[in-house]
């Protein structure tokens, strides 16, 4: 009597291969899960978002951040933007994915969404130089992906911010 053995990939070697492989990607995208906290293609996803790919991925950045008409600058404070030669102007701020919880922390009670500054600890992907925002006024965009702090805008809030270690503990 005639047996019948199949042949191809998914038979003897090429199915232990197979099962190999599919074990092998599956362990690697768990470590750069545990690692990074997010699949290997977020980071060509959140590139794609921001129409540019970040020069720094997730900067913990403090300084001023200013909301009106046409507006949405950030400036860092001396210090928290170690490299970039530009930190002592105004960059643009992309609050896409933190604009729910700006809205109930700034503008509660149904205060207007206007002429607003404040000092904010939040971490951002930061583009860069080119020209960003409103008409390319501005030599950097960030990304905002997380804050850490928010407070009302007061004079010595950069010289404060370089001696609070708990600046960046999330809220």
């Amino acid at each position: 009597m005639r047996t019948h053995q199949s042949v191809g990939l998914f038979s003897g070697a090429g199915a232990r291969f197979v099962y190999v492989l599919v074990t092998l990607g599956i362990l690697l995208l768990g470590v750069s899960v545990l690692l990074t906290g997010r699949p290997p293609w977020w980071f060509y996803l959140r590139s794609r978002e921001l129409g540019w790919v970040p020069a720094r991925w997730e900067q913990p950045l403090a300084g001023h951040w200013t909301f009106r008409f046409e507006q949405s600058s950030f400036l860092p404070c001396p210090g928290f933007a170690a490299g970039m030669s530009d930190s002592t102007i105004a960059w643009w701020a992309n609050t896409s994915h933190v604009r729910s919880t700006l809205r109930s922390l700034v503008w509660r009670g149904g205060r207007l969404m206007s002429d607003t500054t404040v000092f904010v600890a939040w971490f951002a992907d930061v583009s860069p130089q080119g020209e960003y925002g409103h008409l390319g006024a501005y030599s950097r965009e960030i990304g905002v992906t997380d804050i850490a702090t928010l407070r009302p805008s007061e004079p010595d809030d950069c010289s404060r911010a370089r001696q609070d270690r708990m600046l960046f503990a999330e809220y």
